[in-house]
């Protein structure tokens, strides 16, 4: 059995998603953690926020692991993101690069074409999920969408549905680790 943490990094809703390989091809979603600033919080004061509520949480949660994925931050052609957003969220990408360190020294920084290719966000957390033997359920468009996993009636304690914008991601990256040779 091998145990993976997913981080996907974002200056208000960082989501933590710890998966285990019970099995060749079955995985369990052992543990999953949305850690959030208040969003009247911006820019360096909100990067600063939630490197303070990272290394809180990665110094005192008790988590175990074989190893990490973090998800870094890319600039694409086209897109509205401007190029500030992307530095504060690759600043908070190394923040948890350097909290996830109390729990493993195994870590891994891979950016999204990297783990997910060019698949739209919506389609790769169905898939996510699908893998993890749940259901799926699209939100919004297919470019600016995402999935929430049908998990009869079970819920991570603390995790909205909005969260799984991050969460789905978290638990992708985790899985993308553990099918890596």
């Amino acid at each position: 059995m091998k145990t993976a943490i997913g981080i996907d990094p974002d200056l208000h809703t960082t989501a933590v998603a710890v998966v285990q390989r019970v099995d060749e091809g079955f995985f369990v979603l052992e543990s999953a953690v949305i850690v959030r600033i208040d969003r009247m919080f911006g820019g360096l004061v909100a990067v600063k926020q939630m490197c303070s509520e990272l290394h809180l949480f990665f110094s005192t949660c008790g988590l175990q692991t074989d190893f990490a994925i973090v998800e870094g931050q890319q600039q694409y052609r086209g897109r509205t993101k401007s190029p500030q957003d992307i530095t504060y969220l690759a600043q908070v990408a190394g923040a948890c690069l350097a909290g996830v360190n109390a729990v493993t020294e195994h870590v891994i920084l891979v950016n999204p074409p990297q783990w997910k290719g060019q698949v739209p966000k919506q389609i790769h957390q169905a898939r996510t999920y699908a893998k993890m033997g749940w259901g799926a359920e699209a939100r919004g468009g297919l470019r600016t969408g995402y999935s929430i996993p049908r998990l009869a009636g079970v819920t991570p304690r603390g995790i909205q549905s909005t969260d799984w914008k991050h969460l789905g991601d978290a638990v992708g990256l985790a899985l993308w680790g553990l099918e890596q040779p």
